[in-house]
């Protein structure tokens, strides 16, 4: 619960479907809505098509992505997964602490931890961090240099997921926006007077968000009453270090995933893709590791052979898929579809750039057929509006003919 609260602070949005004229309702009409650069396919529970329209032709996919970088989630870390964060007493006193990914590393863990470590020792000379599990200079192509935590960097060992929250009193001065978080110095150094209150992505450097780390549980540390001078640093666990605490992250890889596409959070999906291509080809992960070994799991399992994907959020234009390869990762995650979002009886992941709205998921008709589809507009100003009337003409036309076949 109190994950999803940060998540929730950071992400807000709404979608609703629209509605038509029900004169679609019987026919393939609204298919004239599908112009050159966009793409539908619906298929039955079978697999069979239903229907479809440029349905082989590649699309900028946009959220919709994440359905994939989800599936590839459980195949290589395990439904059951939770992630782990190491604490170290290395051999000078410090305390090493080393990051593996957490996507939902927050504050109330790092008191919980806090409090652990204090029942075991009461003074450290430091502490380390070690972020060396991912490489230290990710650039994910799409994000871009905002305040804004869609736009969240990531990191090995990051917090908060990798934002800051904070208010302004009248008078102007800056107070916390959280209550398990205070405001630290190193963060209350980095607001300028131009950003604005709430959670924000403060931390651009890779350097900043592993200090924000450390220096939040030292906050923490020393609220247990820990002797621990404020010297925090960089650097990694060495061979003669001795293991503390290999703290077992709050949420496992569903719940992850269950945030992720609740939120549609970017930065979740590509922790996840990062860890992925650390497990499978070794770190330090990198964007290059986890799309390989994602296209790999879509080839392999999925029997997706021709897509493009460079991050695993659908933030990059640079990702790019056809509705009918689309269409076998909404049927994969066909026993998963109850981490969707659900509107009535469409269980669906929205996807949103300028330019572009996307939806997959499916479509259930009296709780006796479901629909798998996928529908991709690529093009100048479409809105919400125009991708909600497909959907709805899409639901009254598969509607139609299921009455007429009872």
């Amino acid at each position: 619960m109190i994950i999803r609260l940060y998540i929730i602070a950071c992400i807000s949005w709404t979608m609703a479907f629209g509605y038509v004229s029900s004169s679609n309702a019987a026919s393939k009409g609204f298919l004239h809505n599908i112009q050159s650069n966009d793409a539908i396919y619906v298929v039955d529970d079978h697999g069979q098509e239903v229907l479809g329209k440029h349905a082989d032709q590649y699309c900028i996919p946009a959220s919709i992505l994440k359905i994939i970088t989800s599936l590839a989630s459980f195949h290589y870390l395990g439904m059951d997964y939770r992630f782990k964060t190491e604490f170290y007493r290395s051999t000078d006193g410090m305390l090493t602490i080393k990051g593996y990914g957490d996507p939902v590393l927050v504050s109330e863990e790092l008191e919980t931890i806090a409090y652990n470590i204090q029942r075991k020792y009461w003074r450290f000379s430091g502490i380390r961090l070690d972020a060396t599990y991912f490489h230290d200079n990710i650039r994910v192509p799409g994000i871009t240099r905002t305040y804004n935590p869609y736009d969240a960097r990531n990191a090995a060992l990051c917090v908060n997921f990798n934002t800051v929250c904070f208010q302004r009193t009248r008078s102007g001065k800056l107070i916390k926006g959280e209550p398990h978080t205070p405001l630290i110095e190193f963060a209350r150094k980095r607001i300028h007077r131009w950003i604005p209150d709430g959670r924000v992505n403060l931390l651009k450097k890779h350097q900043d968000i592993v200090l924000y780390a450390g220096h939040l549980m030292h906050y923490f540390l020393v609220k247990q009453g820990i002797d621990l001078p404020k010297k925090i640093e960089i650097g990694p666990v060495n061979k003669n270090d001795t293991l503390l605490i290999s703290h077992s992250s709050g949420a496992t890889v569903e719940e992850i995933v269950s945030m992720l596409l609740e939120f549609s959070n970017n930065f979740i999906a590509n922790q996840l893709l990062l860890s992925i291509g650390a497990k499978v080809y070794g770190p330090p992960a990198t964007l290059e590791k986890g799309a390989k070994a994602v296209k790999e799991f879509a080839t392999k399992e999925l029997g997706i052979k021709h897509f493009n994907i460079v991050e695993g959020s659908g933030i990059s234009r640079r990702n790019k898929i056809s509705a009918k390869a689309m269409i076998k990762a909404v049927k994969a995650f066909a026993p998963y579809r109850h981490l969707l979002e659900k509107d009535d009886n469409i269980f669906f992941k929205t996807g949103t750039l300028n330019g572009v709205r996307t939806r997959a998921g499916f479509i259930n008709l009296n709780g006796s057929e479901s629909f798998p589809f996928v529908v991709m507009l690529n093009r100048k100003n479409v809105n919400n509006y125009r991708i909600n009337r497909v959907i709805k003409s899409l639901n009254q036309y598969l509607a139609s003919k299921h009455e007429k076949q009872l």
